[in-house]
């Protein structure tokens, strides 16, 4: 972790490889993530099935996963991580956690 006053601190985090995730949709980030599309196949319509289980495996409705990310139910949304985590390796996701930055500002 770095410090200096003007910026706050730096912290590297295990994050999701999903897509702008706090910006877009669950639905859109899956869509749009390299490691998702190649893993599940979801240029193709089997990929497409494959997601839809994704997506009930972890709890998601598919109104939920088409709302933007911020603004989903906060139950389902807080517990994405976790319950992507517990189903990861039946859809052969072991690598789905990446180290990611994010800065925290002081005061």
């Amino acid at each position: 972790m770095t410090q200096n006053r003007e910026i706050g601190h730096i912290r590297a985090e295990p994050e999701l490889k999903l897509m702008l995730l706090r910006h877009w949709t669950l639905f859109e980030s899956i869509q749009n993530s390299n490691y998702m599309v190649a893993k599940m196949g979801l240029a193709k319509e089997p990929g497409q099935k494959e997601l839809s289980k994704f997506l009930i495996s972890i709890g998601v409705p598919i109104e939920q996963a088409k709302q933007k990310y911020a603004y989903m139910n906060p139950d389902v949304k807080n517990k994405v991580r976790e319950n992507i985590m517990s189903v990861a390796d039946q859809f052969g996701l072991n690598e789905i956690i990446m180290n990611s930055y994010s800065r925290q500002f002081n005061g």
